[in-house]
């Protein structure tokens, strides 16, 4: 009886060790460290607020610098390449180790896009008769107007353009945005 009371209590205090061992490993393996620093103009030094900051295999893993260029990123250790992305400002990749902090400042350059040039031709297109406010309406456009419980009204699709509203409800006159009285 004294046997079986000691192989019990000898396989309870291996399994005990393996369990405290494996949390252990377990802990180890989900360490987490912390990657900061200033993003900055690589000319004037000023800092850039809204610099995103990510992992290049993981873009959805990553952060946007604060109104004082600083960023933070909490990864597991391991070794990443962080892209760093600016608007007027070139990408910057960089590879870091992470097996513990890490202050990273970040200096960005500028970039600048050479457009073609842009020429500039005058309109000879002579107006026959300008008409200020004219708006036409096809009557294929008022056929593509949905109906609902009725016909194709024009009073109704009129109301639908921009600056005319109905005069008010129970009356078929309307609004026009500019003008001097209500039409009917």
């Amino acid at each position: 009886m004294e046997q079986t009371y000691y192989r019990k209590m000898k396989t309870r205090m291996t399994s005990l060790i393996l369990t405290l061992f494996m949390g252990l490993l377990s802990v180890q393996a989900q360490q987490k460290h912390t990657v900061s620093g200033t993003v900055r103009d690589g000319k004037s030094g000023e800092v850039l607020s809204g610099a995103y900051v990510f992992v290049e295999a993981a873009p959805g893993n990553g952060t946007v610098s604060n109104e004082y260029g600083f960023y933070s990123l909490t990864l597991p250790a391991g070794d990443y390449r962080l892209a760093i992305q600016y608007m007027g400002y070139e990408l910057r990749i960089l590879d870091i180790s992470l097996r513990g902090p890490v202050a990273l400042p970040i200096e960005l350059q500028p970039s600048s896009v050479q457009l073609a040039a842009v020429e500039v031709t005058p309109v000879t297109q002579v107006l026959s008769s300008p008409q200020a406010g004219l708006e036409p309406l096809a009557i294929r456009e008022l056929n593509k107007i949905p109906v609902l419980l009725g016909e194709k009204d024009l009073i109704k699709t009129l109301q639908l353009l921009p600056g005319i509203k109905s005069a008010g409800e129970g009356s078929s006159g309307f609004y026009v945005r500019g003008g001097g009285r209500t039409k009917t």
